[in-house]
């Protein structure tokens, strides 16, 4: 669920995301016809139920895949916390390159929505 007083954004889909940097995620996968939720609830051991920002359905193989931005690197607290949680991740058999998705942004650096486009392409040809 959202807080309160934290800016929305609207994807082409007309779903409320976090961030414009999942804004931008969720509609090139839209564009490009492939099936997802935003943050759907999937239940790890050691973790109970997480909220990955996408999940998403690879049509060929029918894997599933899981998408996470992580947007705030800048913050000390946040860099931690997300280290943790991918920790939880690995024992639960979800690998960036293989079954998961890990993307990167921070105050300086932010998302780049030609690298997002090729990172689709990659995964879902």
């Amino acid at each position: 669920s959202f807080e309160r007083d934290v800016p929305a954004f609207y994807t082409e889909k007309g779903e409320k995301v976090r961030s414009k940097s999942e804004k931008i995620i969720a509609d090139l996968l839209f564009k490009k016809g492939l099936p997802y939720r935003y943050e759907c609830p999937v239940r790890l051991k050691g973790a109970g139920t997480v909220y990955p920002d996408f999940t998403i359905l690879q049509v060929h193989s029918r894997q599933i895949m899981l998408w996470e931005h992580f947007g705030m690197m800048e913050l000390e607290r946040y860099r931690h916390k997300n280290a943790n949680k991918m920790y939880v991740y690995f024992d639960n058999g979800f690998y960036p390159g293989k079954n998961m998705i890990c993307t990167y942004s921070d105050e300086k650096y932010g998302l780049v929505k030609e690298q997002i486009q090729s990172t689709i392409e990659h995964y879902f040809k």
